[in-house]
This record gives structure tokens, sequence and C-alpha cells, in this order.
């Protein structure tokens, strides 16, 4: 069966769907008609030549609306679900030639998307666990309580270095400029937030300023832009490496909430305690099955096994000594086979060595008639001269 809506039903749906779809948007008409309440609110409605659209502004205390003028309007669509009337909520009005600011922050966000500066691949990375923050705000306003106290609910043990800097009006990014100098001379903060309240385009105008924006670009330690309210987008949350919603939102994504550290401190715990129970377990089993296999008498087996290497030991000893005599027998035969071919011992036989030139001589036809040749005795030498030479057929 196909669902049926109640009339509320309908409408919040239908306010869901548009207000995520038209969240912050320009758009440029004519005045038709014009309603100024005690309340603050103004209820207009703004035309071009083909259509028009309903309008409301909430607290807004000026008189300068009328019916003809030409206006930039910034917001958001939605529905007043009570009435289900379908409306545009203002949040920044500029009479004829008003959305001059709005045409000079996209030129310059063009030329700096050009030039590389809100590349997402060069942007810094925020610490896991960061010891000191500075937190760039006026201590006058609400934002810095509301930092402060969700980074101390949050993560008690961290530091927070504050920067008393101005946040609105012409002074304002140079005094940012200089907090961002003091943080990087300082060299011992994790991470930077700059922060501030919401406000009109006009008021966060002073964080679209070029030389802030390229002073965050070339600044080494990452930076969290906490610049207005959800809706609100300056130059700033696109150059710096963090971009928050809203001042709150920076301090909660910017640290670890100790309770989570803590829970996940205990499953560690936990953890590791299972892992060495099951660890004794499992040696409580190996030892049982090693105890199983142990004799009734151990000491009885090692004993014998004792026995049993003293007799190894003494056979090996034995046949280490029988290769010895062995050795013996065999180098003492060897050496009567080289003193019997000893020169020497030859020699006291009567047999002799015979050079001549100092070379052996072995053969007759190695000397002629008449050579000199030398003849090496056991007791000494003899010069002898060659009368007669025989050759012998061998």
């Amino acid at each position: 069966m196909q669902a049926i809506y109640t009339v509320t039903q309908i409408n919040n749906h239908s306010k869901s769907i548009i207000e995520s779809n038209f969240n912050n948007i320009w758009i440029k008409g004519e005045i038709s008609t014009v309603n100024n309440y005690k309340s603050g609110h103004v209820y207009l409605i703004l035309k071009d030549h083909l259509s028009e659209l309903s309008c409301v502004i909430f607290n807004y205390n000026k008189n300068d609306l009328s019916v003809g003028t030409l206006v930039t309007i910034n917001g958001k669509l939605s529905i007043y679900t009570a009435k289900g009337k379908y409306q545009f909520i203002i949040k920044n009005i500029y009479l004829s030639g008003g959305g001059e600011l709005w045409n000079k922050y996209l030129t310059l966000k063009k030329k700096l998307l050009k030039e590389g500066l809100f590349n997402n691949n060069i942007k810094l990375k925020l610490p896991k666990y960061p010891s000191t923050i500075g937190l760039i705000t006026s201590i006058d306003g609400a934002v810095v309580n509301d930092v402060i106290n969700i980074l101390q609910r949050r993560y008690p043990p961290i530091n927070i270095i504050i920067s008393d800097t101005v946040v609105q009006g012409e002074n304002c990014p140079m005094s940012v400029i200089k907090s961002l100098r003091k943080f990087e001379k300082y060299n011992k903060v994790d991470f930077i937030i700059i922060a501030r309240g919401g406000g009109s385009l006009e008021d966060l105008m002073s964080f679209n300023n070029e030389k802030l924006i390229r002073e965050i670009f070339n600044i080494n330690i990452p930076v969290i832009s906490a610049i207005g309210h959800e809706t609100d987008f300056t130059l700033c949350d696109f150059v710096s490496d963090v971009r928050a919603s809203t001042p709150s939102e920076a301090a909660e994504i910017s640290v670890p909430d100790v309770n989570e550290l803590l829970i996940h401190a205990d499953y560690l715990q936990n953890n590791i305690c299972e892992k060495i129970f099951n660890q004794m377990i499992a040696n409580k089993k190996k030892l049982k099955y090693l105890l199983m296999k142990l004799p009734n008498n151990p000491i009885e087996l090692i004993k014998n096994k004792i026995k049993q290497v003293i007799l190894l030991n003494e056979l090996l000893d034995k046949t280490i000594y029988a290769k010895i005599i062995n050795f013996k027998v065999l180098i003492e035969s060897k050496m009567e086979l080289i003193n019997s071919i000893n020169p020497k011992n030859i020699k006291k036989i009567g047999y002799s060595v015979i050079r001549f030139n100092n070379i052996i001589v072995n053969k007759c036809k190695q000397i002629n008639k008449d050579d000199t040749i030398n003849i090496d005795l056991l007791d000494g030498n003899i010069d002898a001269k060659v009368i007669k030479i025989l050759e012998k057929k061998i």
C-alpha cells in the first residue's frame, strides 16, 4: 500500500529538500512590495520581468527598503511549514550596486584559485594528539569562552594560548596577520584556530583580504578556519588546512575526546589481558601434554641415559686410540720407504750422483769425452775428466 503523508510531514520533507539544495545563494531583483513590522521583521516581494518571490528579513533595523528599489540578496530558500508557504530567508541585502562586495569576493577567489592557494593536496594535517593550541580571536566575544570550554571538556591536558585579535573592521586583517606571525615565531603550537562568530558579508569581508589569505597559505603551522556560521564562507575557509562550520565545531574536531580515549584504552587493556590469558591456557595444555609423554620414573631414565653416554664415550676413546695406532704403523712403514730412497742412504752402498755443469747426468749422451764432471759421494765431491764413454742399449 502506498504511504499517506500528513500535511506537516510533506511540508517538513519539502523544507528539508529545498534548504539542503539552496542553502547559500544570491538573487537579484526589484522590490514590488515591502512591509515592516514592529517585531523588526520585514516581509517583501522581489520580482523580475517574469516572476516574483516572497522574502523575509528577520531583525532588520534599517528603514531603507522601498518599492521599486533594485537589490541583491543573499540567503536560503525555505518553507514556512505552518502555512506551507514557500519563501526566501534573507541574510544579507544590498541596494542597487550593493553586490559589489560579492563580485569583489568572487574575483579574488577566482584569482587565488588559479594560483593554487586552495589546492587540497598541499594542506597540512592536524596532529592526532596535540599538546598546545594557538587561538586567534577576540577575548571580548562569546566565541573565546565557547571554544575554551569545549577544548577543556574534551581534552583536559590541552594547553591553550590566546592571541587577542581584532576580528572585524579595517584593522582586522593586519591584526590576524600579526597573531599568525607571533605564533609562527613562538613555534610551540601544534595548530592554530582562527575564530569569530557570524555576521553579514560586510562583517566577514576582513577574512577575504588578499594579504591575510597569502599569510595563511605561507605559514608552516596547520590552520583551522572557524569564521561565522555554517552557511558563511570566506576565502580563509578555502586557504586554511581545515574549515570548521562554527568555532564550536573547530574545538570539537581539533582534539580527541578524553572519554573515547579512556574507552579505547580499556578496550586495549582487555584485549591484551585476553591474549595473555589465552596464551597461558595454551601453555598449560602444552605442559600437560609434555608431562604425559614423560615416563613414570624420569630420574631412572636420566641415569640410564647417563650410563649410555659413558659407554659411548669409552667406546669412542677406544676407537680413536685404535685409529691412532693404525696411523702410527702406516706412518712408520712410509718412513721406511722414504728412507730407502734417501740419496744419503743410497750413497752408503756405493752409489753416487754425477753432475755436469750442475745438471745431474743419468745418460751417456749428456756428456762428451774430455768433459769435466763432478762426482757427489757420501763424504765429499770429486772432479773427474771423461776419458771414454761406453753406451749400453736399454
